[in-house]
């Protein structure tokens, strides 16, 4: 039975897993895994009610949609590039929280100096205020060399004075995740169905 029931998730597990590679978004050839970069911003309206929006603008003196930001001499990724950093909508989801909206930003980070091709599409930006007033977000989307796309995942920080109305500099670093074939929301329930139809026709063989 032991021996039945091991063979019966191995099946199971493997067709899950084929489904996943089925739908995996395509790769890109040649990322190597950290883009570390740095910059201004200001936090706009980060006092409003639950639900309401603020703006993290990355050019402190500007209202325009974006601003510059810089990579790390030592990053893996595009070293010692300027590159644009685009404005982001966020909102107010708890006391000192404020998560992504709209939930994407196709272009939150593009016009690489020289590494041509180059972009960020961000999907997350949960960001948090801590008791001394600094702030902290998790980011995860996908990066674009123009030849597909690979997650990457990363957290960003600044100090109290994003808050000021001339803001403060900020650091943020992205890190490659092999996560390219987890499945979407909208795929759960097909691979759920087929495994259930596995497992119930070994049941009923098993009889």
């Amino acid at each position: 039975m032991i021996s039945q029931l091991f063979r019966t998730g191995t099946i199971a597990s493997a067709a899950i897993a084929t489904a996943f590679l089925l739908h995996a978004p395509a790769q890109a050839s040649g990322f190597t895994s950290v883009l570390t970069f740095t910059g201004e911003a200001r936090f706009e309206n980060a006092d409003t009610n639950i639900n309401g929006t603020s703006t993290l603008n990355f050019d402190p003196f500007d209202n325009v949609n974006a601003g510059l930001a810089e990579t790390g001499n030592n990053s893996p990724v595009a070293p010692d590039e300027v590159f644009s950093i685009e404005d982001i909508k966020l909102v107010k989801t708890a006391d000192r929280e404020w998560s992504l909206s709209p939930t994407e930003v196709p272009s939150f980070l593009s016009n690489f100096a020289t590494t041509t091709n180059l972009q960020y599409r961000l999907t997350q930006f949960d960001l948090r205020q801590a008791i001394d007033d600094s702030f902290s977000a998790d980011l995860a989307g996908w990066l674009n060399d123009g030849n597909g796309e690979v997650f990457y995942t990363g957290a960003f920080s600044s100090q109290p004075a994003l808050l000021s109305s001339i803001g403060t500099t900020f650091s943020g670093n992205l890190d490659r995740e092999d996560v390219a074939s987890v499945p979407t929301p909208a795929m759960l329930p097909g691979l759920l169905t087929v495994t259930l139809g596995m497992l119930r026709k070994r049941k009923e063989q098993s009889a």
